[in-house]
């Protein structure tokens, strides 16, 4: 059966985006232009002794990355400090069309150090961010009450939610 429910669309991201710092404080960031997470498998080929092939699904990874608006010195200098450890980071995806709230856990996101802040005449100077993201031994399951910061909308949950990915969860809120 067909899902064509236009409810379930999003059209607009949330604005937060934070990590754990060594006290176990989130850092936020300030305001979000616009994330991605990206989830790949890659394929292996078998090539058989009659010539034929098949492709197998391989390793995979996980990559983070999020546009902060606001060029700091302190957020540069949290992403120096941050850098090659692995931290919690929590988004803010916002709702969809039909009130449900969307935030993304990460267990463990290890900022890769590579960061661009693009310069130019009439344009907004941002940070993006990039991560990878470490594979837990299971899929994450968690309960959002236990792990969301403060403010975000599925803080309020508190049964598990178990993702279908070793690398985050998408925990859900539907409305009240």
């Amino acid at each position: 059966m067909f899902n064509h429910d236009n409810e379930l669309l999003r059209f607009n991201s949330g604005n937060a985006f934070g990590i754990t710092k060594d006290d176990d404080t989130v850092h936020f960031f300030g305001k979000v232009l616009g994330g991605k997470l990206t989830e790949a498998e890659e394929t292996v080929k078998a090539t058989f002794g009659d010539g034929t092939s098949f492709k197998g699904l391989g390793p995979g990874e996980c990559d983070f990355e999020v546009t902060i608006a606001q060029l700091t010195n302190e957020n540069v200098s949290q992403i120096n400090s941050l850098k090659g450890e692995l931290r919690k980071a929590f988004y803010m995806n916002g709702k969809n069309i039909g009130g449900a709230d969307m935030d993304i856990y990460i267990p463990e996101l290890m900022i890769t150090g590579s960061k661009e802040i693009p310069m130019g005449p009439g344009q907004l100077q941002t940070i993006v961010i990039k991560g990878s993201c470490a594979p837990q031994s299971e899929n994450v399951n968690v309960a959002p009450s236990e792990v969301m910061p403060d403010d975000f909308p599925t803080k309020a949950v508190t049964d598990a939610q178990t993702s279908n990915s070793p690398y985050y969860l998408l925990a859900e809120k539907e409305p009240a």
